[in-house]
């Protein structure tokens, strides 16, 4: 069998049709609509994969989103007069055909389509964009129905190319009226090339107006960043936005029998606490205050050994510095977003993010467009961040803590939100932000030079007993006060027995 990626030998000539034609073109342009790897998509495909709507080359012929192009048609015929609709293709699909040789190296992937299939996919999806981004407004304006389609449009593979949306609202603009005198042909142009440059910047207003509505985190005011025209699509506009507004200085899945081993400690604490308050023992009211779950932890996987299948920076999460490590945690105070941490009053400033349910897509799809750009040299910003983040959150608690700070802004659940950290994988290792790996080495460095942990990992490091083990002993204490518990109830518990009677508290 041939290991040809061609389809068919049309599909091989035209390959080599489109070279012999077009190799100036296809060495001088740069991808800037990648594939996602497979190794990405794999944790999460829905991340990454349009599920209600394609746009562009890779993803507008999918079966499973036929339904969508009806929708498609109906937004073309709203955004266009009757006359346009009637001359579509010589209007706009002939215009973007022209466009292909430069159409087809803004995809990493060789496009297996003919170039007049290539033309209509390209001029209804881009006539559809443009009346979405129409409806944007203001951020307030959005509804759940929005951030689902949102998040298709967001997505890497679903990228539309500016070229073609330019070229769409060229085709569109009313033609200049011929003047009869040869002196006025020069003022027509120029008036021409105005209108061309301010449809531009309009459909730059309308990408800063869809960036504001879905933006996770905050983006620059910089007039020069937000006016910049040459970004090659919407993903990579809103990257910008947000990497260029960052202040530059000169998984952990608990499993099953993790969660059987807390389950049972807390109840062994909670029984102990009804005991001792039947009973007034010390010995008892020794136990309750007892951290068992801690002693069970130390029977777990540690979420730092690279057990989960989720690969994750090693940091402390945020209630371990909080609680062990006494770390402070607050909002960026100045201009932009970035995070550094200040060992002089154990402060780790972080940026504000807003969290909804397009969040998730929209993250994982920056950074994966931050990883597919970036040369050896790169420094991976929002990769970084994200990998850091995804470190220090492995539960609701943390959840809860950064949102009490004013870090983390979201309606959703917390328990959500923990989930959405822990499922996203290490970006890479590639040239990490200073400050970030600074902030990480510091803050491993003060959480594992605490006397607690040195003893909690000195006891698990020399004395393991097995998890079976763990769990009898729980287990057998558990019915031991249980059985305290039940007899207190039932025939009282006298001094001669367990020393002064204490009120009776519901378990």
């Amino acid at each position: 069998m041939s290991s040809s990626f061609f389809g068919s030998i049309t599909s091989e000539q035209r390959w080599t049709d489109q070279l012999n034609e077009h190799f100036i073109i296809y060495i001088d342009n740069h991808a800037s609509i990648f594939r996602v790897p497979k190794k990405v998509c794999d944790t999460k495909p829905e991340a990454y994969a349009p599920q209600q709507i394609g746009l562009g080359a890779y993803h507008h012929l999918r079966p499973d989103l036929d339904e969508m192009e009806i929708r498609k048609l109906e937004a073309v015929k709203k955004y266009l007069k009757p006359e346009q609709c009637q001359n579509f293709k010589s209007l706009i699909v002939d215009k973007v055909k022209v466009l292909e040789p430069s159409v087809r190296t803004c995809y990493s992937k060789y496009l297996d389509i003919d170039g007049g299939t290539l033309a209509w996919i390209m001029s209804i999806d881009g006539v559809y964009l443009l009346h979405r981004l129409g409806t944007y407004t203001d951020k307030a304006s959005v509804d759940s129905a929005d951030r689902k389609l949102a998040q298709d449009i967001v997505m890497l593979e679903n990228q539309m190319p500016v070229i073609v949306l330019k070229e769409i609202l060229k085709a569109l603009q009313p033609p200049v009226e011929d003047e009869e005198e040869e002196e006025d042909d020069g003022e027509d142009e120029d008036e021409g090339e105005e209108e061309e440059i301010k449809k531009v910047e309009e459909l730059f207003s309308q990408f800063l107006s869809f960036c504001k509505a879905h933006t996770p985190l905050g983006l620059t005011d910089k007039a020069g960043i937000l006016g910049d025209t040459s970004n090659p699509h919407l993903l990579s506009y809103l990257y910008n936005l947000i990497v260029k507004n960052w202040y530059i200085e000169e998984e952990y899945v608990e499993s099953a029998s993790d969660r059987e081993l807390d389950e049972v400690a807390e109840k062994v604490t909670q029984v102990a606490r009804v005991a001792a308050e039947l009973t007034g023992q010390k010995p008892l009211l020794l136990l309750a205050s007892l951290p068992l779950q801690k002693f069970a932890a130390l029977f777990k996987k540690d979420p730092r050994r690279g057990n989960s299948s989720i690969e994750e920076i090693r940091i402390p999460s945020v209630s371990e510095l909080d609680g062990v490590s006494k770390v402070k945690f607050e909002v960026w105070p100045d201009s932009g977003i970035g995070m550094k941490y200040e060992e002089e009053g154990r402060i780790l400033y972080l940026p504000a993010i807003t969290l909804d349910i397009d969040s998730e897509a929209i993250l994982r799809n920056l950074v994966a467009y931050e990883v597919a750009t970036a040369s050896p040299k790169s420094t991976l910003i929002l990769a970084g961040y994200v990998d850091f983040m995804c470190g220090i959150i492995d539960t609701a608690k943390d959840v809860d803590l950064l949102k009490e700070k004013g870090i983390i802004i979201s309606n959703l659940p917390s328990e959500e939100i923990a989930k959405i950290f822990n499922g996203i994988s290490k970006s890479s290792s590639q040239n990490p932000l200073p400050e970030l790996e600074e902030a990480t080495q510091k803050l491993n460095a003060i959480y594992d030079n605490t006397f607690r942990v040195k003893a909690w990992r000195f006891i698990r490091d020399h004395f393991v007993p097995s998890e079976a083990a763990v769990k009898i002993f729980l287990a057998i204490l558990l019915v031991v006060l249980l059985t305290v518990q039940a007899f207190c109830q039932v025939y009282g518990c006298s001094a001669r027995w367990f020393g002064k009677i204490s009120s009776i508290s519901s378990f």
